[in-house]
């Protein structure tokens, strides 16, 4: 955390054991929210720097809004699944999720943690207001886009063959060797992590794709940006 005026930094919010990935500060300014690769979303007070409550998931944390309430959280996962959040006494109920644009179940109230004994209290139904990410057409066709994103994981041998990656996160370009990062594999990892953001957006030259930042821009705004992403 900085202060503005001076540019100093007063705090730093340690809880989280991978990186980040969205935080969004609630409308009164007293909490933050983090989502990280972690699997988790926790809920920090800005004056202690201290953590009051966290939530878990089955899947990394990608995405995350506050409703204009200040009280709904919107969190999206790798897996493609979304998570609606109440937050109340600095506790927090999962009251809702969804997996793809047309369902919606119900879902339990496991993975739930709130820490120093805060109350969870009972959930409300899901609230308008949440943050619509823009939508901005690409010139790129869907169908190639899809199958850029293929190679985006599971992809180890293709990147050290690479003279160039890039990141459609953060859009960096950078070489292979250096990544140092990597998941989905025991003990050697198989999707590279971008060394830039740590997010697993990373694609090489060797998917026949052009690595520039035109290229990523439109991935981005593909995956990223859009209300849906493909």
């Amino acid at each position: 955390m900085w202060e503005l005026a001076s540019g100093q930094d007063v705090r730093t919010l340690k809880g989280h054991t991978r990186a980040v990935t969205a935080v969004e500060v609630t409308p009164d300014g007293k909490l933050a929210i983090s989502a990280s690769l972690d699997h988790t979303v926790k809920v920090w007070e800005l004056m202690s720097g201290r953590e009051v409550a966290a939530f878990a998931a089955d899947a990394r944390m990608t995405a995350l809004a506050v409703g204009r309430d200040g009280l709904t959280i919107a969190t999206g996962d790798y897996s493609g699944r979304m998570h609606f959040l109440r937050l109340e006494g600095y506790g927090l109920r999962q009251h809702r999720h969804d997996q793809g644009p047309d369902s919606a179940a119900v879902s339990s109230t496991s993975n739930l943690t709130a820490q120093d004994g805060a109350p969870n209290y009972h959930s409300e139904g899901f609230k308008g207001g949440l943050k619509e990410a823009s939508y901005r057409a690409t010139r790129m066709a869907d169908d190639d886009l899809k199958r850029a994103h293929r190679h985006s994981s599971l992809h180890r041998e293709e990147l050290l063959r690479s003279t160039v990656c890039g990141c459609f996160y953060c859009l960096s370009i950078f070489p292979p060797a250096e990544i140092s990062d990597w998941t989905d594999g025991s003990p050697v990892g198989l999707t590279a992590l971008c060394p830039k953001c740590g997010i697993d957006s990373v694609i090489g030259s060797e998917s026949g794709y052009d690595i520039s930042i035109e290229f990523l821009t439109r991935m981005h705004e593909a995956w990223f940006e859009r209300h849906h992403p493909l």
